[in-house]
């Protein structure tokens, strides 16, 4: 009951934000449809004298400027499908870039953006609510947690002190986020006192999305480029070699676990100083640089397959990068990591 006091669930802020819509005043109808689909909150039927549209809802409680990419990589995966975004509240800039990325949305202050067949932009409405927590399953240290359980969900068995220091957090962390789950529908009890993840694709959906939004920005360090003239990586990956501390993620790691992609940008998981790091691979700070430097946690960053020759980032860090990004050829090597090294191991 406390944790429901400090946060709006996804399904108040759906409804704040249909009332909203309702006060608007050009609706005559509005009909939400429950649905099974992965990710999705319902179907929601508008209707007025402009006639109908409908939308696959998703509801993303709190959104930010480093979420728009993986936003934009998701609504652009299913073109076929209309979406529409539910957050609970997008500030005027916010808005303008969804506008012109023609991502329709809704939020719970009144704020709204439709394209057809009635065009609406409303931005500018300041949120009835300062501010709100997600549940501590979706804060960074859950976040944490459910990273070490959707990589290897057989450490349910493990012991809570063995999950706090696979995941980087405080012992006393481990017994709520896990609590959390189980009241969330995440988690369910087998005999003999065992768990095992319920809903895990759903699940792996939750995590991608906080992954973006509040994991990853405590996580990175420093956004850099090679030393010289040179942008090709190649001396990169022989220096590497030699660091097996510092793992390879993000596109060139994609393109060293795939063999399919060329790459422009790569993403390395440091345990060490970045500027130290930096140093040893002689990389110099730069905010539109291709390299991006994050922080690791916990004790399972590194991938149990792939290239032996490489220090890869585990590939569901790998895909977590992937989903940043735009692009046809980005989205399809992230949905063959899906396929082949993620989805198998919560089957």
């Amino acid at each position: 009951m406390q944790r429901a006091k400090k946060a709006l669930s996804e399904k108040i802020i759906l409804k704040e934000s249909i009332e909203a819509l309702r006060r608007i005043g050009f609706l005559q109808d509005v009909l939400r449809v429950p649905t099974s689909q992965q990710g999705m909150n319902g179907k929601l039927q508008l209707k007025g004298e402009w006639g109908t549209a409908a939308y696959m809802v998703e509801v993303q409680p709190k959104l930010t400027e480093s979420a728009l990419p993986g936003v934009t990589h998701r609504f652009r995966r299913q073109p076929a499908e209309r979406r529409l975004l539910v957050t609970s509240y997008v500030p005027p800039a916010l808005a303008e870039q969804l506008q012109e990325r023609r991502i329709e949305f809704l939020d719970a202050a009144g704020n709204a953006y439709l394209d057809r067949p009635i065009y609406l932009f409303v931005f500018g409405k300041k949120p009835k609510h300062k501010s709100f927590r997600p549940h501590r399953a979706l804060r960074p240290s859950g976040l944490r947690l459910l990273y070490i359980l959707l990589k290897k969900p057989g450490f349910l068995e493990k012991t809570q002190r063995e999950l706090a220091t696979a995941a980087g957090i405080a012992l006393g962390s481990v017994p709520i986020i896990l609590q959390d789950l189980r009241e969330r529908g995440y988690l369910r009890r087998m005999g003999a006192g065992r768990q095992a993840l319920a809903n895990p694709r759903e699940l792996l959906f939750r995590w991608e999305h906080g992954y973006g939004e509040l994991l990853r920005p405590k996580l990175y360090r420093q956004t850099c480029r090679l030393a010289g003239s040179s942008a090709a990586f190649d001396d990169l990956l022989h220096r590497l070699r030699q660091f097996p501390s510092i793992l390879l993620g993000g596109e060139l790691g994609a393109a060293a676990l795939t063999k399919h992609l060329r790459p422009e940008t790569a993403t390395l998981h440091i345990a060490e100083d970045e500027k130290a790091v930096m140093s040893s691979l002689r990389l110099l700070p730069d905010s539109h640089g291709n390299i991006t430097l994050l922080r690791t946690f916990g004790t399972q960053n590194a991938s149990d397959d792939g290239p032996k020759e490489f220090h890869l980032a585990d590939p569901l860090l790998i895909y977590a990068e992937l989903v940043q990004m735009t692009g046809d050829r980005i989205q399809e090597i992230g949905n063959m990591l899906l396929d082949k090294h993620i989805l198998p191991r919560l089957a």
